[in-house]
């Protein structure tokens, strides 16, 4: 790999760069490979971070929504019992 004039400085960290320690990233810009790999494990850690949290929240909103549904089956249930019948009421969702 041959580095011209303006390719001698990391395009990361824009210290001087060493063939023996240069790799060329995506945009085939030369840096140093300790650089690239921070850049690239950050990146990583960013996007499994992001998603750990949207899992998390994901985990909540279902268990919300576990909670919801129990409540609704006693509100229901509680129904069915108040006026006898043995079939829930029909709700119209077209006023919802």
């Amino acid at each position: 790999m041959a580095l011209d004039d303006e390719s001698k400085t990391c395009a990361i960290c824009h210290e001087t760069l060493r063939l023996e320690n240069c790799v060329i990233d995506e945009q085939g810009h030369a840096v140093h490979k300790s650089c690239y790999l921070r850049a690239v494990t950050k990146a990583k850690r960013t996007t499994y971070d992001e998603t750990e949290e949207l899992l998390q929240q994901a985990r909540e909103l279902r268990e919300i929504a576990d909670r919801l549904i129990k409540k609704s089956d006693a509100l229901l249930t509680a129904y069915n019992k108040l006026t006898g019948h043995s079939k829930s009421p029909k709700v119209d969702r077209a006023q919802d």
